[in-house]
Formats: structure tokens, sequence, C-alpha cells
């Protein structure tokens, strides 16, 4: 009986040799040169520098959302509270359910002083890009309506501290800021 396991002219041997560098062969295509690997690294850290920076910015406008929102439901119960009575309160405990903080608002700070045109609503952020920023919304009244602007100037507080490109875009230095 012939035995085909092994090749007629090798030894035993010679055979193991044969398979033993086979197998060296193979394995050797396998490794990673260190040049190699530090141009994997390189070519990740690069994509890492160039994507951060705008996620960092879109966290921020994230942030800036949440207190439109914020806004947007406490504009709703102001009107509904001036339709009923005639006035913005003079107080936001005279408001029922209106949400004040957030994930990302620390504090809504309230002014209002007799006159709908006196009133202020400003909004604190926790856990900003440089400490603390704020976003003001001031109610205007004048010939060509009446309704909330984004202040920047504010009489009492400081008025919106964000970079323009964090502001809602009806709040940025080249729109319209009159919010309806």
């Amino acid at each position: 009986m012939l035995n085909y396991n092994i090749r007629p002219n090798y030894t035993a041997n010679q055979q193991a040799i044969s398979i033993n560098n086979r197998f060296h062969k193979r394995c050797e295509k396998k490794k990673f040169a260190l040049i190699e690997f530090m141009l994997v690294v390189a070519i990740i850290s690069i994509l890492a520098a160039v994507a951060i920076p705008p996620y960092n910015d879109y966290i921020i406008r994230y942030k800036v959302t949440e207190a439109n929102t914020i806004f947007s439901s406490m504009k709703n119960a102001l009107a509904a509270f001036d339709n009923e009575t005639g006035e913005f309160p003079s107080t936001l405990s005279s408001l029922l359910s209106v949400v004040t903080q957030g994930d990302y608002i620390e504090d809504t700070t309230y002014f209002h002083s007799g006159t709908k045109a006196n009133t202020e609503i400003c909004y604190l952020f926790k856990d900003f890009e440089s400490g603390k920023g704020t976003l003001c919304y001031k109610y205007y009244a004048g010939a060509n309506g009446e309704g909330w602007e984004c202040s920047t100037n504010a009489p009492v507080f400081a008025g919106t501290t964000l970079s323009d490109k964090f502001l809602p875009k009806k709040c940025r230095s080249n729109y319209v800021t009159t919010l309806k």
C-alpha cells in the first residue's frame, strides 16, 4: 500500500522542514511593520482632529436648542396669561407648569417691571464652553407690532453672551431679530 502523505523523494525530516517553512512564510505575511502601525495611528489622529471641533459646536447648539424649547413653552404661557389679564405676570410663579430648568439650563431669570416692553427672559447655561453662557429674549412693542427678540444689550442683565455661531438663526447678527 502506498503512503500518499509522504512525498516520495523527501525524508520525514525534510518534509517536516518544508511544512515548517511554509507555515512561517504565511505568518510573516500577516505581520505589520512598525511604520504601518504608525501610519494608521497618524491617519486616525488627523481624522479625530478634524471631527472633534464640529462635534463640540454641535453639542453647544444642542444646548441652545433646549433653551429655545423652554422659551417657546414659556412664551405660550405668557401669551395665555396676557390674554386673560391683559398684562404679563410679575413673577414666573404666577404661571402654572412652566419649565424653567433643563439638562443644560441652570437658571431662568425673568424680569418684568410694569409694562410688557420691560419684560426680559434670560437663560443661564451650565457646563458651557467658557464656563457659563447666557441667552436672553426681550419683549418689544412698537410701530411694527409686538413680539420677542433676542437681546444682546439688555438694560438689567448682561444680555446674550453666546458666540454668534451658537445662537439660533433668528438671533444671529446678520439676520432680522424679530421673533413672533
